[in-house]
Order: C-alpha cells, then sequence, then structure tokens
C-alpha cells in the first residue's frame, strides 16, 4: 500500500508502532512500518544504549522517537510534579480512566520507588535537548514525536535542519491546529 507517509520514510506499510520496548520498534520497523521508541523514562545514557541496540537490529531502516516535549519547559519540571508538567484535562482524563478500571493509586513506598527510578528525567527544555543530542547522533532516526503536544520551535527547527520530521501527539483540534 502507497501513502504520503509510506513515501515520504521510505516504509512498505503506513504503520507506525510506539512502544516503549526495543523489540517492539525493531520488529514492526523491519516488517517494513516504522517502530518509534517512547523515551518517557530514559535519560541521555540509557536512550544511547537503546538507539545503539536498534540501530543494530533494523537492517538500516528508518524508526522514530516519542519524546516527551512540553511546549512550555520551565526551569525544572520533576516528573512526579504532574500537575506543573500535564494539562488539567490530561490529568483528569487519565484519574478518571483509572477509576473506571478500578485501578488503586500506588501505595506511598512505591511511588518513591517510582520517583528514585526516574529522578534523572526532567521536563525541561536542558533534559529535552540532551536527548535529541543524542537522537541526532542516528541517522536512522527520521520522526521524533511529541508526546506532550507540539514541541518547543527551536526544537522543531533543529530537528528539521537535520531532515528529521516532526509530529506531535495532541488532545483537542486547536492542538492538532497548533
Amino acid at each position: 500500500m502507497r501513502t504520503v507517509a509510506t513515501e515520504m520514510f521510505g516504509l512498505d506499510t503506513p504503520i507506525f508502532a510506539f512502544s516503549h520496548c526495543r523489540d517492539v520498534v525493531v520488529e514492526a520497523t523491519r516488517a517494513g512500518g516504522m517502530g518509534v521508541l517512547g523515551t518517557t523514562r530514559l535519560d541521555p545514557e540509557q536512550l544511547e544504549q537503546e538507539l545503539r541496540w536498534i540501530d543494530d537490529h533494523t537492517n538500516g531502516r528508518p524508526y522514530g522517537l516519542d519524546l516527551a516535549l512540553p511546549n512550555k519547559m520551565e526551569k525544572v519540571q520533576p516528573m512526579t510534579e504532574r500537575e506543573r508538567v500535564l494539562p488539567a484535562e490530561h490529568i483528569r482524563f487519565v484519574d478518571d480512566l483509572l477509576t473506571r478500571a478500578g485501578i488503586p493509586p500506588l501505595p506511598p513506598h512505591e511511588q518513591d520507588e517510582l520517583q528514585r527510578q526516574s529522578m534523572g528525567y526532567r521536563l525541561t527544555a536542558q533534559g529535552g535537548m540532551e536527548l535529541i543530542d543524542v537522537a541526532l547522533r542516528h541517522p536512522q532516526i527520521k520522526l521524533v514525536v511529541s508526546a506532550l503536544g507540539v514541541a518547543p520551535g527551536e526544537m522543531i527547527d533543529l530537528l528539521h535542519a537535520r531532515g528529521i520530521k516532526v509530529g506531535a501527539l495532541v488532545g483537542s483540534v486547536e492542538h492538532a491546529r497548533r
């Protein structure tokens, strides 16, 4: 099947498989689609390790990267401070899903462990640029998607200058127009 997406990225099929699992990214890519690695909990060193592994297993085929790049980045925004990082509508939506599914909040000791494991990752302009710098060392990456809406303009310009397409996961028509 030929589409604008298959032509744009040199794919055999217009399938984009978003996953935090590098094996899924590799298999989707090798099957002719585009695997897109989610990076929410990866620091630059971990990202480099994952991307090197993906590069070694995708036979030179293009793949993508999904970064958490909020448009309005402040100096420090830990992932645990979701009220400062995420739109209120998103928080309500996720909380409602969890409640309807009967999923209880994490116990405090598990929240502490989760925080400890993700301490290195910050939603800041500097943190985002560190991950983009890692991505730019991997020429097979042909798409970077911002998981938190439209990325900051300077990041989009940098990626476009390197021939990398940029996408955004959005939650409304208004966000899509932006």
